[in-house]
């Protein structure tokens, strides 16, 4: 059996709590209602016949319910540090697509194997956590993938409009502990260090959302 991973210590208890229970609808109102669209992104980056998909940090599952009905015939696995959004998700997926396997991991040291899955999903969980705690979560995702395998990052950036500029700071500061430490690291470049290739970095909605598409690189043969 695994054993039990230690919970980080930038974890937020609150996920356990009303945030988890609540979320959903606190996502939608926050993004503008703008989460489908933004959550289709993410859809069409993924390989065209993945079998394996991993969904990190799946909260209540909205992206991997949604993965799982675009890709049926995939073993589709949501993880979690939250065993409040964990039952969430669990719940909606027998409700709207059954079959996905959910387990409660630390994304930064998951129980997988290495070269398990043909691709990798993290929607807005990195600027949760501190840098270096991003950068050994990039090494896991690495560790991860089967070579050729894609990455979809979808993450928060800093607004180009002054007024939008404002309000994200102000909601970064009651909310975000993280995010100026986040700001600091460039993830294109990090991802180029451990062995995958960005092929993709797109800024959505006034560049308040960035959607990061890499492959990890295929072993040279000698």
């Amino acid at each position: 059996m695994p054993q039990k991973q230690p919970i980080p210590e930038y974890y937020r208890n609150e996920f356990e709590g009303r945030l988890g229970t609540y979320y959903d609808t606190l996502f939608a109102l926050t993004t503008l209602g703008f989460q489908k669209r933004m959550r289709d992104h993410v859809i069409s980056c993924l390989p065209k016949n993945p079998l394996t998909i991993l969904d990190m940090a799946c909260g209540t599952g909205s992206e991997t319910i949604l993965i799982k009905k675009h890709f049926p015939n995939a073993h589709v696995t949501g993880i979690d540090l939250s065993k409040t959004m964990l039952k969430k998700a669990q719940d909606k997926a027998h409700r709207q697509a059954p079959g996905i396997t959910f387990s409660k991991e630390d994304i930064e040291h998951t129980s997988f194997a290495g070269n398990t899955f043909d691709a990798i999903t993290v929607c807005f969980a990195l600027h949760e956590m501190p840098p270096e705690n991003i950068l050994g979560t990039l090494k896991e995702m690495e560790r991860l993938l089967l070579p050729n395998g894609s990455l979809i990052i979808l993450e928060l950036a800093r607004p180009r409009f002054f007024f939008l500029k404002k309000g994200f700071d102000l909601y970064c500061a009651l909310n975000e502990p993280f995010y100026k430490q986040f700001e600091t690291l460039s993830l294109t470049d990090e991802l180029q260090k451990e062995s995958l290739t960005v092929t993709t970095h797109h800024f959505f909605y006034n560049g308040l959302i960035q959607l990061i598409q890499a492959k990890k690189n295929t072993p040279c043969s000698h």
